[in-house]
């Protein structure tokens, strides 16, 4: 987890937008409760029942002020759980000794309670579908077979 965790927080980040006035203790204390919040939604993102009032609440401010602090990053709540979550499904979708798993276990262990919704935001974000990706992961986990040619030679 903590990869994704710093996977979504570089993703959020890399907009390179300040959380508040730059110097101003406010936007010290606005960044420090952002990453608060981003925190709070890479250790819970598998959760679907996740909310912006749960994390608001386990971080001690308004749900609304949550939803401020993410519009500073240029994201909204839902498109960074997202992200995390098809992270996850991904990285799992891809993992080699994991085909045990049907991609709709991955999707709900990721935190999708939808199915079609996974499947719409997977193939937006990879360009494929998970069974795709997985196929494709498959096809490029097994050895080049060459056929041995034989020639016959005329006695």
């Amino acid at each position: 987890m903590e990869v994704l965790r710093y996977e979504a927080l570089g993703m959020v980040r890399a907009r390179g937008q300040p959380v508040g006035p730059s110097g101003s203790a406010g936007g010290v204390v606005a960044q420090a409760r952002l990453q608060g919040v981003l925190d709070d939604m890479a250790a819970h993102f598998s959760d679907p029942q996740l909310t912006v009032e749960a994390v608001a609440h386990r971080q001690g401010i308004s749900a609304r002020y949550l939803q401020r602090l993410m519009a500073t990053t240029g994201r909204t709540y839902t498109t960074v759980v997202n992200e995390m979550r098809l992270q996850k499904a991904f990285k799992d979708l891809t993992a080699r000794g994991r085909d045990t798993r049907t991609v709709q276990d991955i999707a709900l262990q990721a935190g999708f309670s939808d199915l079609s919704y996974f499947g719409r935001l997977f193939r937006a974000r990879y360009g494929d579908s998970p069974h795709g990706v997985r196929a494709l992961r498959k096809s490029s986990d097994k050895p080049a077979q060459v056929r041995a040619t034989t020639k016959r030679v005329a006695p």
